[in-house]
């Protein structure tokens, strides 16, 4: 039967997946395994029983939290609802703004359109999230990607633009954050300086703080 008051037992690993720290109770169990989280300011192991008012430090890709334990509940139920079962303490708040603060602007170079999202589309969306949606130059139109005799390059080039722009809506980018900056596809390693001083000028316009 689901647990959902103070007097009931429930494992860490899965009070932590109720929660919705993480996204099942094996990632949850590896987590607590590998030492990234600490209950009560020591290594816990999966099976330990939680405990209204305790603290709990968890690691959530590279954001560390720490939270107190408001309620106890082995029920996974939408992220309203699994936000009442814990509170982020003042402390953790002030140190995750302070990385915000650390981190100003972010510039990521696609090769082609869609490698953005294929090769970082997590990231994107977690500095989306965080109030810091990232700067995306894609290099080249992608126009070679299907044989002409089947599409032209214009027409390629023109979908995998617009698919690129939804892309970026979907995952929090703002439209003029986009940078399409038309290399002709194929062999960017020996583009001519006129490509590359336009693709330096747009990072010395941009002053990225970290460059992906």
């Amino acid at each position: 039967m689901p647990k959902n008051n103070a007097q009931d037992e429930v494992r860490l690993d899965k009070w932590l997946w109720a929660a919705r720290f993480y996204k099942t109770r094996s990632i949850a169990r590896s987590m607590i395994e590998g030492g990234k989280v600490d209950y009560n300011g020591v290594k816990a192991k999966p099976s330990r029983t939680v405990e209204v008012g305790a603290l709990v430090k968890i690691l959530q890709g590279n954001v560390r939290k720490e939270v107190e334990i408001l309620k106890i509940s082995d029920v996974r139920g939408p992220a309203v609802q699994a936000q009442t079962l814990y509170q982020e303490t003042d402390e953790s708040i002030k140190l995750r703004e302070k990385q915000l603060e650390q981190i100003k602007i972010n510039a990521l170079l696609a090769p082609h359109p869609d490698d953005e999202a294929i090769g970082c589309g997590g990231l994107i969306a977690r500095l989306c999230a965080a109030g810091r949606p990232p700067h995306v130059a894609i290099l080249t139109g992608g126009g070679k990607s299907i044989a002409d005799d089947i599409v032209s390059s214009e027409e390629i080039i023109a979908q995998r633009r617009r698919l690129t722009l939804l892309s970026a809506k979907c995952l929090g980018v703002p439209e003029d954050h986009i940078h399409f900056l038309d290399f002709e596809d194929g062999n960017i390693a020996a583009r001519p300086t006129e490509e590359v001083n336009r693709l330096a000028r747009l990072i010395q316009e941009l002053a990225p703080d970290n460059v992906f």
